[in-house]
């Protein structure tokens, strides 16, 4: 038996320690904490970023919802404008062949109303004053020259105690003298007279005067 063996003395340090556990708890807690802490600042800078990238989509999307909202009511606005009253023309008067082989216009209506024979009607004229027309005196239209027949003189009275187109002046001049805003004009053709009266027509620019110093009843009613 050997009896030389050392040893140890008791004040020598302890052996180190197994597994490779750390002689200090409070420093592992320590790692610990200091780990949690950056995972969590990492995670909360991330979600902070996420929301803010959201928020700027949703912005975005908002916005061109919005303008595209607006687009699709502009495009809605000009598909239901509508152009009929801009571009109306009023149907030409009608006209029918009279027994004496001239034709029968109705008197316009926008100017002074109609007048149908054997009785008279007030009506508003453009303006505030009201126009009496006379009895019996519709427009009268003479009937067109025979086919062949050169020279000849039309005229056209738009305002007047009487309308429409004569073939002398002294048919029409009675309606037209000493008639404060008479209107009339003359032609040397009868296609030429007819077209300037119906223009007249379409424009409400015919207008019956009223007879106020009673020329009418001294005349002999000319046409229908």
């Amino acid at each position: 038996m050997n009896t030389n063996r050392r040893r140890a003395p008791a004040d020598d340090p302890p052996p180190p320690p197994r597994n490779n556990q750390s002689a200090t708890p409070a420093l592992d807690y320590v790692e610990r904490g200091l780990i949690r802490f950056v995972t969590l600042f990492i995670t909360l800078v991330f979600r902070v970023l996420w929301a803010s990238n959201s928020n700027r989509q949703s912005m975005m999307g908002s916005a061109y919802g919005s303008r595209a909202d607006d687009l699709e009511r502009m495009v809605a606005d000009l598909t239901d404008l509508s152009f009929e009253d801009d571009f109306y023309f009023p149907p030409e008067p009608s006209a029918s062949q009279a027994s004496g082989g001239g034709l029968s216009v109705q008197t316009a209506v926008g100017a002074s109303g109609s007048s149908a024979a054997g009785g008279s009607s007030p009506s508003k004229g453009k303006g505030t004053q009201k126009v009496e027309p006379p009895q019996n005196a519709p427009s009268y239209i003479a009937p067109p020259p025979p086919a062949g027949q050169t020279g000849g003189r039309w005229y056209v009275v738009i305002v007047g105690l009487r309308t429409g187109i004569f073939t002398s002046w002294a048919e029409a001049g009675p309606y037209t003298q000493h008639q404060s805003g008479a209107v009339h004009c003359a032609f040397d053709n009868y296609q030429e007279a007819y077209n300037e009266f119906q223009s007249a027509l379409l424009q409400g620019r015919v207008q019956t005067l009223p007879d106020i110093h009673g020329v009418l009843r001294n005349m002999m009613p000319r046409g229908g």
